[in-house]
């Protein structure tokens, strides 16, 4: 994904909508990201991600305990310049 992406991706705004287990986020950060928003609706899943931010010291990453679909429909048109979308597969989104 993030070689056709580009290897910097400095100052770009990136969310990761159905984080899991924050993979691409974190890799957005890691890449220079300037905020990454990782969304997870699963409260346990959502803890995780913050200890694992913490413990990477991944300043650039903020994790929302949220339903990505409801947060999405709040914060239209936010700009951000990469929009990760890995739903569930049982969630029927595809």
């Amino acid at each position: 994904l993030y070689n056709w992406l580009g290897q910097d991706l400095a100052g770009w705004r990136c969310l990761d909508a159905f984080a899991g287990s924050g993979a691409l986020g974190f890799e957005a950060a890691s890449r220079g990201a300037a905020e990454v928003v990782l969304l997870e609706r699963d409260a346990a899943l959502a803890a995780a991600l913050r200890a694992t931010q913490a413990r990477l010291g991944a300043a650039a990453v903020r994790v929302e305990c949220a339903d990505a679909l409801a947060w999405m429909a709040r914060h239209p048109g936010d700009g951000f310049e990469l929009v990760l979308l890995d739903p569930p597969f049982s969630a029927g989104l595809h």
